[in-house]
C-alpha cells in the first residue's frame, strides 16, 4: 500500500522531529551534568529543575517522538498518544505543585512546558495530515449501477 505524502503529513513528522530532538538534547543535558546515578540527584537546566531520572525520561521521550516523526506517513495514533501523555504529565505537574521536586526534580514550570507539549502534539495528530474524503467523480451519472426497478 502506497501511502500519499501530504503537506499535513510532512507538517505532522516535522513537529514530531522537532520535539522529538528538543527532549532528547535537552534530557541528554541533564544527564551529561548529574550523569546517570544517583537517579535523584538534582541539577538545573535552562533554569528548570532536573533529575538525572528526569532526563533519562525525557530523552526515552525524544527517541520515541524522533521515531514517530522518521517514519513516513507519521503515524498520527502514536503521536496523539505521546501528545496524551505529555498533557496528563503536565497536568500532574501542575497539580502537585513542589511535591515532585525531590523524586523529579519538577516544579510548576515544568509542568506548563510539558502541558503546551502535549497539546502541541495531540493537535498536530489529530488536525495535519487528515485524509481527504473521496471524491465522488467517479459515481456515474445516468445511475445504471443500479438495478431495474
Amino acid at each position: 500500500m502506497e501511502v500519499e505524502r501530504t503537506a499535513g503529513m510532512r507538517a505532522r513528522q516535522a513537529v514530531a522531529i522537532v520535539v522529538g530532538i528538543l527532549f532528547f538534547v535537552y534530557g541528554g543535558i541533564t544527564l551529561a551534568q548529574v550523569g546517570f546515578l544517583p537517579l535523584l540527584q538534582h541539577t538545573v537546566v535552562l533554569g528548570l529543575h532536573h533529575t538525572a531520572l528526569m532526563g533519562l525520561i525525557e530523552l526515552i521521550f525524544g527517541l520515541f517522538m524522533m521515531g514517530v516523526g522518521a517514519v513516513p506517513g507519521a503515524n498520527r495514533t502514536v503521536l496523539v498518544f505521546l501528545g496524551a501523555l505529555a498533557t496528563g504529565f503536565g497536568i500532574v505537574v501542575l497539580a502537585a505543585g513542589n511535591s515532585l521536586h525531590e523524586t523529579l526534580g519538577m516544579h510548576s514550570e515544568n509542568g506548563v512546558i510539558y502541558l503546551i507539549v502535549g497539546i502541541l502534539c495531540v493537535l498536530a495528530g489529530l488536525l495535519l495530515g487528515r485524509p481527504s474524503a473521496p471524491a465522488r467523480a467517479d459515481v456515474p451519472p445516468d445511475h445504471t449501477h443500479y438495478p431495474p426497478p
